[in-house]
């Protein structure tokens, strides 16, 4: 059942039905993380909560506790609850100090020097059991401890959504206040601040390095014979340097999600060694972008000539915090959800093997469609829904279509309280927050005319591209992608960041201008389309497509 509120189908975290595992575990980490977010920045905004009606995700935002009890207010009512509200007081005189105190720069100095480094040491120590030589006891317990890394991965996650939100969104609205320059070009400044393979830029540049000056490994690496098993194994076994440089970086991306990187259904990139030897081609033969942000360095220095004098040195100082705080919009996600879903879903799978040599479930993967419960009995009692059950619910997720269902549940939407209510520094905190949620989101108002006709979307990456479109909307197709393809989704996360050195334009259902896909796509320098509404339905898997990044719209050729 939905609490109050309206709910909104949420197609770009949960483009697929997720698992009952997924669907049981994610709500209640990500509502805490999100909550103990907001608080720092003292948002109206408390929290966003997820729930899965027929295992499809939908999301709902939360007011603070006053506003969420209020009838609709107008600005007498609103006065009258600041009166008698502590709460809502408090976090308002918290608003209004933000700017003035860096707050994103404590929680950056948390990120850096406590949950990360802690995240991925417990990353690590899970990584470095081998679930296989486990016995049955052993294999629930490292289950549990797999579980627990997730629950914390996904809690700690959410607690720093808003952190790089801030001060990019306070650039975009301060910025076009000072010079007539577009939202897009503004936002290229930020090339160069952020990681682009799946939280592995450094080991992906090492291995290439090495490969390129080792003529007898790049045979190895381009064979024409061997399997792409074959090809890695080779790799890595290979003495000195390249062994060294190839173990390294599997070991890093091996176990990380692919797809959207949220659920245990979705494969790990160790399950899809193709697409994961294609990335080390690709990086060897040059294919990774110049993150140096020396362009980016370029672009400032002319736009900061457009504003007014007297206002140079707050860009410069905007356009810093900006840069300083963006690269945690991917880091969070590589080094939290990406890699212990991976893990945890690499314990389940050896369960799995285990459940189906005993002729309890038809398929290892089945598993995942299990409930945390089920699957503990299973392994520990083989009570628990039958083979044909998990096979079924297998069917239902792979299959289910998205076209039916409502888009809104619950009740109308709230009126956001008007910034103009509030005092400056709590009106620049929600200006800056509203402004970047809305260059996230966005979908192209101008209907499709049918699949012989343009996709039109938002261009947020200049340039022309033709190539082959690859649909990727289900577990299975990020193994799919060749280099060269045009990537069409419904939406990119994180874990499609080794699949973007790969494919020659980006083209999405959903997300605006600060979107992933938008801003992963500014980083590689390919052409990109988002928020184009349904570009999954009316683009032809395999068909030829002209993407145009800068007028924002997919022709089928």
């Amino acid at each position: 059942m939905l609490g109050p509120g309206q709910w909104v189908l949420d197609s770009g975290h949960f483009p697929r039905p997720a698992t009952c595992f997924t669907a049981e575990l994610f709500p209640g980490p990500s509502r805490e993380g999100f909550a103990e977010g907001t608080a720092p920045y003292g948002l109206l905004l408390d929290y966003v909560e997820w729930a899965f009606v027929e295992r499809w995700g939908y999301l709902s935002t939360k007011p603070v506790a006053p506003l969420r009890a209020a009838a609709p207010l107008d600005r007498a009512a609103w006065d009258d609850l600041v009166r008698t509200s502590a709460e809502l007081r408090s976090r308002l005189a918290t608003s209004a100090s933000v700017f003035e105190r860096r707050a994103w720069r404590d929680d950056l100095a948390l990120w850096d020097d406590r949950l990360r480094p802690s995240l991925l040491e417990g990353h690590r120590r899970l990584q470095a059991v081998d679930p296989y030589g486990l016995d049955a006891d052993e294999l629930l317990g490292h289950l549990d401890r797999c579980r627990a890394n997730l629950r914390r991965a996904i809690t700690v996650h959410h607690r720093f959504d808003v952190t790089p939100v801030l001060p990019v969104g306070d650039l975009l609205v301060q910025a076009r206040q000072w010079a007539d320059v577009p939202a897009p070009e503004l936002l290229a400044l930020l090339h160069g601040a952020g990681p682009l393979a799946v939280g592995a830029t450094g080991e992906l540049n090492r291995l290439a390095e090495v490969l390129r000056a080792d003529a007898s490994a790049r045979s190895t690496l381009e064979s024409p014979t061997g399997t792409p098993d074959e090809v890695l194994a080779a790799l890595c076994s290979t003495p000195g340097p390249v062994g060294e440089a190839s173990a390294g970086y599997v070991a890093r991306v091996g176990h990380c999600s692919s797809g959207i990187g949220l659920d245990v259904g979705e494969p790990s990139l160790a399950e899809l060694p193709g697409l994961l030897l294609e990335s080390v081609r690709t990086a060897v033969a040059g294919g990774a972008p110049d993150d140096t942000g020396a362009e980016a360095a370029s672009r400032a220095a002319e736009i900061r000539r457009a504003v007014p004098a007297s206002n140079r040195l707050a860009f410069d100082e905007l356009l810093g915090e900006a840069r300083l705080v963006h690269r945690l919009r991917d880091e969070r996600a590589l080094s939290c959800d990406v890699w212990a879903n991976g893990l945890m879903r690499r314990a389940i799978l050896v369960a799995g093997d285990r459940l189906a040599a005993q002729d309890r479930i038809d398929d290892p993967a089945h598993l995942v469609e299990s409930t945390w419960a089920e699957m503990r009995s299973l392994l520990d009692t083989g009570a628990g829904p039958p083979a044909d059950e998990l096979a079924r619910r297998a069917r239902y997720r792979s299959e289910a279509m998205a076209d039916d269902l409502p888009v809104l549940l619950g009740d109308p939407p709230r009126t956001p309280v008007p910034t103009e209510w509030l005092d400056p520094g709590a009106a620049r905190t929600e200006q800056a927050f509203r402004t970047y949620l809305g260059a996230m989101a966005g979908v192209s108002e101008e209907p499709d005319a049918g699949p012989s006709r343009s996709v039109r979307g938002q261009g947020v990456s200049p340039g022309v591209y033709v190539g082959r479109a690859r649909m990727v909307g289900g577990d299975g197709d990020f193994g799919r992608i060749l280099r060269g393809d045009v990537l069409v989704t419904v939406a990119t996360s994180p874990a499609f960041n080794v699949v973007l050195p790969l494919v020659g334009a980006v083209v999405t259902d959903r997300g605006g201008l600060l979107s992933h896909a938008a801003i992963v796509a500014r980083e590689y320098g390919i052409p990109a389309v988002v928020g184009c509404g349904d570009a999954t339905a009316h683009l032809a898997d395999g068909a030829t497509v002209r993407v145009d990044g800068t007028s924002g719209e997919v022709t089928p050729l």
